[in-house]
């Protein structure tokens, strides 16, 4: 599970194949290099929808575009977002086009506990990054007046090319037809007896709300997420081996190909066991950071 805020960068970077936004008073759907649109809404309704919708279509990762231009309620938005991921193994990511965001609205994201960089950091990696495209100039973000394209442009410019999509599709895991030797959650209970560790050390120390740990402790039929497996090993204090076992056991492994993942790896293999000290390096490459607890507001 997470809950992060970004901007606008490279679409493989964070492996998120769904990206909803709001145009023209209309939800839509970008996945897997297509655009589709869902209803007609409100602006109070977007993200409202956009729980429904996930839920109805079992996502458990996506990214949401925050209205910049419009009269949008950002710390309603965060209630209502915080309130579904306390119950659910799901990560969010917030999309922004225009860094200065954070400084504006630094009060609320603290109050609901989002991981973000600083605004000096966005615009360094912005003109030092691949990314510069998407901004007008260099310029333009020294001076503090970055000019992001359209919504649509944005996101369409971000997507795999053509030919990516199958391969893309077939990395996503199928977790319905997946067949274990042992439920998962016996598995979490030998490690925490083996590490003397219990529950509240675990999903404490793991970034994991008490609900969704006790959901994943006591139901047999559930896989949790793969970022919610590494949540839970550092929560156990495994060593790199022992986290890849643990990652196997769920029928996940870490991959050089991805951004995330290598972040993850060598972090883990170089004693880096601190969720806090990953998640910033996963922040500084535009990947979506590891667990949730709220720390700045009360979440349990």
């Amino acid at each position: 599970m997470g809950f992060y805020l970004t901007w606008f960068s490279s679409f493989e970077s964070r492996q998120v194949d769904h990206i909803f936004y709001l145009e023209e008073d209309s939800l839509f759907e970008f996945s897997f290099g297509y655009e589709r649109k869902i209803d007609a809404i409100n602006n109070e309704d977007y993200i409202d929808e956009i729980i429904k919708y996930t839920q109805s279509n079992n996502i458990d990762v996506f990214e949401i575009k925050i209205p910049e231009n419009i009269d949008f309620n950002l710390e309603e938005a965060l209630n209502k977002l915080s309130t579904f991921l306390e119950e659910n193994d799901i990560t969010v990511g917030l999309l922004i086009e225009d860094p200065r965001y954070i400084d504006i609205n630094k009060a609320i994201l603290d109050k609901y506990g989002l991981f973000y960089p600083s605004f000096e950091e966005i615009v360094f990696l912005i003109k030092k990054s691949a990314n510069r495209h998407l901004f007008s100039s260099d310029s333009a973000a020294v001076n503090g007046s970055i000019k992001a394209k359209s919504t649509k442009s944005l996101i369409k410019g971000s997507a795999p090319k053509e030919e990516e999509t199958s391969r893309i599709r077939k990395k996503v895991p199928n977790r319905k037809g997946l067949k274990m030797n042992k439920p998962f959650c016996d598995i979490l209970t030998q490690y925490m007896n083996e590490k003397g560790k219990n529950s509240v050390e675990v999903y404490s120390k793991g970034e994991i709300t008490r609900q969704v740990f006790s959901k994943i402790y006591c139901d047999h039929n559930i896989v949790p997420k793969k970022d919610t497996v590494i949540c839970l090993a550092i929560g156990l204090g495994l060593n790199y081996e022992e986290t890849i076992d643990l990652l196997a056991s769920a029928g996940y492994a870490l991959s050089r190909s991805y951004v995330s993942d290598t972040i993850i790896m060598d972090c883990l293999k170089k004693g880096i066991f601190d969720i806090y000290k990953i998640n910033t390096e996963l922040a500084r490459r535009y990947c979506p950071t590891l667990g949730y607890t709220r720390k700045n507001g009360k979440f349990f």
